[in-house]
Parts: structure tokens; C-alpha cells; sequence
């Protein structure tokens, strides 16, 4: 992303480098106002979260948390993974709990943002009880989305998607943040709130042709750059 197209295509023209195109993920980019994203949710979806929202209320005290930095975040994972095990996915085995490497990279990646201050965890509790998680982290400019999962007992007020929105709407109030990435194919359900579309690419550069080792290294030095703004970025908010 951001590489001049030119570039791309004097490489891929010769076959320096081999280039695939892989499906393109739904995302969000700004400038976007708070209230065109609900604009754009269409009438079916902002009446069936102003229900949800209310029912919900019906049943105690709703609430949404943004967890940005947390002195304990060994504990916000364990209740992402104890909720996620909770519900379908812990009679099936596909929940994140029963491997350990999982478990292990999702603890390992929660602390290494939570260092950077780029943790991106929304929770929705009823009463104090946590019934959705959404979890994303935050690089530079950008929000990558990951995992969502919530309490089937409240399934009928789609609590997944209620964190999915307010994890949007919280974006689009970060000034600093400019594009919310959802990692899920841009055909998918995502795509009703992440309204845009991302197109992505496999290089295949071949490290013997002096042309494309050149290119590996701009790929590289275009990476540590980038890296570099974002922390430029990130000391000057603070």
C-alpha cells in the first residue's frame, strides 16, 4: 500500500516479480463523519440497533467499554477466550482456548500493543456482565480488526454486531486513525458497516535477479519509514 503504481508495473511487466491478487477485504477509510457511517448502515440496520440497544436496557444497565491501555491485560484475554469458549465454538473445538499456541499468540500480541497503547478492545456489558467483545489493534494510521465473539444467551440482539458498530464509531472519533481494516473478505457481512474495499496482492520476488533484491530492500525501507512516522505520530499525541 502506498507503493507508486508505476513502480509495480515496470516490475511485474518483465516478470522481475510475480504478482497475485488475492480477495479483496472490506475496510473503512475516512474522512468519514459519524453521521454518514450511520447514513450508510441503511434504515434496517440503525433500526434494529436502536432495538437491540433498547431491549437490552430492558434488562439492566448497557454499557461500552474502549480499552485503549489496561494494567491487567492477561485478564481481557482470558475473558475474551472464556466467552468465545462459552459459546458455539466450545462444543465444536474451534475456539482459541483449546490450542495453546493460540492462546499464547493472542496473549503474546495483546501485550505488545498494549505497550504501544494500541489496543482496540470494545466490550459490551449488561449489568457488568460481558456479553461481546470486539478486538482489533491499532498501527500507525490504521485499525485491523481481528476477533469478535459474545454471549449466545443474547444472541437475538446480535451483540457481536453492536461491538462491531461501536468499534466504528469509536474509530471515526480517533482523529489520528484513518483507515479500519476488518480482515474478512469484502463480500462478507462485514461489508454493511465497513463500506469500502481494500484490494490486496502476493509478491513473489525471486532474491538471485539484482532488480528484484532491489526491490525487496524499497519494500523494506518503505516499511521501517512508515514505522517511523507512526511513532512520530504517536509521540507527538502524547
Amino acid at each position: 500500500e502506498g507503493l507508486p503504481p508505476a513502480l509495480i508495473h515496470r516490475l511485474t511487466a518483465d516478470h522481475t516479480i510475480s504478482r497475485r491478487k488475492e480477495p479483496s477485504r472490506a475496510c473503512l477509510h475516512k474522512p468519514i463523519t459519524l453521521q454518514e457511517f450511520e447514513q450508510n448502515l441503511g434504515r434496517k440496520a440503525r433500526y434494529n440497533r436502536r432495538w437491540a440497544l433498547r431491549k437490552l436496557s430492558d434488562l439492566g444497565a448497557v454499557e461500552f467499554r474502549l480499552h485503549r491501555h489496561c494494567e491487567d491485560v492477561a485478564a481481557l484475554v482470558d475473558d475474551f477466550l472464556a466467552l468465545e469458549r462459552s459459546g458455539w465454538k466450545g462444543p465444536g473445538g474451534s475456539a482459541m482456548v483449546y490450542e495453546d499456541g493460540d492462546v499464547r499468540f493472542l496473549h503474546q500480541v495483546s501485550r505488545h500493543f498494549n505497550t504501544l497503547e494500541g489496543l482496540y478492545y470494545v466490550e459490551l456489558l449488561l449489568d457488568g456482565q460481558l456479553i461481546g467483545v470486539s478486538i482489533a489493534h491499532t498501527q500507525g494510521s490504521t485499525l485491523f480488526a481481528f476477533k469478535i465473539t459474545y454471549d449466545e444467551k443474547f444472541a437475538r440482539y446480535a451483540p457481536g454486531v453492536l461491538v462491531t458498530i461501536e468499534t466504528l464509531r469509536q474509530f471515526i472519533g480517533e482523529p489520528h486513525l484513518t483507515l479500519a481494516h476488518s480482515g474478512a473478505d469484502a463480500e462478507s457481512w462485514v461489508d454493511r458497516y465497513f463500506t469500502d474495499s481494500h484490494e490486496l496482492y502476493s509478491f513473489c520476488i525471486p532474491t538471485r535477479r539484482p532488480l528484484a533484491r532491489a526491490f525487496a530492500w524499497v519494500l523494506k525501507s518503505f516499511g521501517r519509514l512508515r514505522r517511523l512516522e507512526a511513532s512520530g505520530r504517536s509521540a507527538t499525541r502524547q
